[in-house]
């Protein structure tokens, strides 16, 4: 991140750390919270960077062009210790086209293997991270680091060998914890670390970020709507069918809810009984069929105001553990009557 925008969109949180790193007052701990779009992890870098840089600005913050700050952005800095996803910055905008060849053909997309479903912080790790830190440091501030990205999807054990750590933190060790969930870090975990609370980037900035990562005006407008960013879009991209949706909810609205659509949802598009179906898919599909009944000229205004509202109600439950096969079956209902 940028520091101009983090000074510009987060400028509590700015304050806060400026006048700690201009006063050599730095907490032992940090916990950056924020609701899904703010940005947790670059602000945590940003942070680390700022902690070891070697010509800081007259705020204190990171120049962002040293040696130290290259390293750390790279992960090669040798007081820098990260657990949590890699970095999902794409080279160039992915053209939907390869999106599409990859989800039909195969092949590879140009970003990292994400499975951040799968994705925990367990108890080995914070071995690494208390063994890493047992080092004496390398660099002239004495300073080290480290970040714990979404901190929440740590195990038990881990939560519990990290107590011990920030209990009796290593001098000169600054710890950044991440999460998007704060109510479900550990209330001891919360209460020996210096909370600062971020704001989800704002739409337009969401966007911009995504199309950086594609060059499809409509999917980054729905995801942006949806408050994903740059790093849940990699994700998205990775794992889900995010075009594939798009076009099986044109040909939906095309058929207006007749019985030969429920049919080709339920027995083309979501077989229930294929271990493979994917819950985010019927999601991004519900998004797309909110996003596009507002563009078609051949619904009421009524019409689209009913497919937003049954768009909503089943995007709710589907967040509960409620049986996928049973929502798709409300939907199709629903719509029915719509229609």
């Amino acid at each position: 991140m940028n520091k101009e925008e983090f000074r510009k969109n987060q400028p509590v949180a700015y304050r806060v750390l400026s006048h700690a790193l201009k006063s050599n007052s730095l907490s032992h701990a940090y916990l950056l919270s924020g609701a899904q779009g703010a940005p947790l992890s670059q602000c945590a870098l940003l942070l680390a960077q700022s902690v070891l840089c070697e010509n800081p600005d007259e705020d204190g913050l990171a120049c962002q062009k040293c040696t130290s700050c290259q390293q750390v952005e790279r992960q090669e800095h040798p007081d820098f210790f990260k657990i949590g996803r890699d970095s999902l910055m794409a080279q160039k905008p992915l053209r939907r086209k390869d999106i599409e060849a990859y989800w039909k053909n195969g092949g590879t997309l140009e970003l990292p293997e994400i499975k951040f479903e799968n994705y925990t912080i367990k108890k080995d790790q914070i071995a690494r991270l208390q063994d890493f830190f047992s080092k004496s440091s390398s660099s002239e501030k004495g300073r080290r680091v480290y970040i714990l990205e979404d901190y929440d999807r740590a195990t038990v054990q881990a939560s519990n060998s990290l107590l011990k750590f920030l209990e009796e933190p290593p001098e000169d060790v600054i710890g950044i914890l991440t999460s998007h969930h704060l109510s479900n870090i550990l209330d001891t975990i919360q209460s020996r670390t210096q909370i600062i609370s971020l704001r989800p980037a704002g739409r337009k900035i969401r966007q911009e970020q995504i199309l950086e990562l594609i060059d499809d005006e409509k999917g980054a407008a729905l995801l942006a709507d949806h408050g994903f960013d740059q790093q849940d879009t990699a994700r998205i991209l990775r794992e889900n069918r995010l075009f594939e949706m798009q076009e099986v909810a044109e040909k939906f609205l095309e058929m207006k809810g007749a019985h030969k659509a429920i049919y080709y949802l339920q027995h083309e598009i979501f077989p229930f009984k294929n271990k493979e179906f994917n819950r985010m898919d019927f999601q991004l599909f519900l998004y797309w069929i909110s996003f596009l009944s507002f563009e078609r000229k051949d619904l009421s205004l009524k019409k689209k105001l009913d497919t937003q509202t049954t768009c909503l109600k089943i995007l709710d439950q589907l967040k509960t553990p409620a049986d996928a096969a049973l929502l798709l079956d409300r939907f199709c209902f629903y719509m029915h009557e719509i229609f």
